[in-house]
């Protein structure tokens, strides 16, 4: 009979305050959390197994430290953890936005994405025990963000570079390991350009209304420049060209991605 599930308050691991706070603007709006991404601490090829509480609550203050004093962040960046015995360590809180997805691409990462800090090596494959107290978190976490629906590894938040959160954590995404849904198929970007607006809730630039954009606006990389080249986000086939629609002209087709 396996052991029941352990929730560690931040006490457990720290006496320092929550540092995103401080920031009453990245209070997070609870419908505009859609998705989860799961992390590593990039801590090399080593294992986390085993490990007591007093072992991981060393590490959590160890990865603290470095996102404070050397990103300059007001806290660890992770809004919660999850040890390979399958204890969750409640770390910078789902109340505020922390530190651990936005890109240049994907500004809003950290306000729109939760995210859960697995304590593995490099190549560390996640326990069961593991996998279960993520899907634990997750399932919390549906009752409290109506619209989360999405799970990504690091590696997949657009705009990311990295190998985060592994091989092993990624097989288990794609396995459908953990309770969420998986995105889509990838596209590339039609344009090397500037991100005007990001997908997800936004202000309306015309109307003034708050609404969810279903896409993202790009724009050449200098303003007004024309004769840039583009490209289809997805192999397909032509279905139409027009012209004129919206001051625009746009090109519709057929994508062969199998869905």
């Amino acid at each position: 009979m396996s052991a029941p599930a352990e929730q560690l308050p931040r006490s457990a691991w720290t006496d320092t305050e929550p540092g995103f706070p401080n920031w009453p603007e990245r209070k997070i709006n609870p419908n505009d959390v859609w998705g989860n991404v799961l992390h590593y601490p990039a801590a090399g090829n080593r294992s986390f197994a085993g490990l007591s509480k007093k072992e991981i609550a060393r590490w959590l203050n160890i990865w603290r430290d470095y996102h404070v004093n050397t990103r300059g962040w007001a806290d660890i960046g992770y809004p919660v953890a999850v040890d390979q015995e399958g204890r969750e360590w409640w770390a910078a809180g789902d109340e505020y936005a922390a530190a651990h997805s936005a890109t240049k691409t994907f500004g809003n990462a950290n306000q729109q994405l939760m995210a859960i800090l697995l304590i593995l090596g490099d190549n560390e494959e996640p326990s069961d025990a593991m996998v279960a107290a993520v899907n634990r978190r997750l399932a919390a976490w549906r009752k409290k963000f109506p619209n989360m629906r999405v799970i990504l590894g690091h590696q997949e938040v657009p705009g990311a570079s990295t190998r985060c959160p592994g091989p092993e954590a990624m097989r288990l995404l794609n396995s459908g390991s953990f309770g969420l849904e998986r995105p889509g198929p990838y596209a590339v970007s039609p344009v090397v350009g500037r991100v005007t607006s990001e997908w997800g809730w936004r202000t309306h630039p015309k109307t003034g209304t708050r609404n969810h954009h279903n896409g993202i606006d790009l724009a050449p990389p200098k303003p007004n420049q024309t004769g840039v080249d583009f490209c289809a986000m997805f192999g397909g086939t032509v279905r139409a060209v027009g012209n004129g629609y919206r001051k625009k002209n746009p090109i519709t087709g057929y994508r062969n991605t199998g869905s």
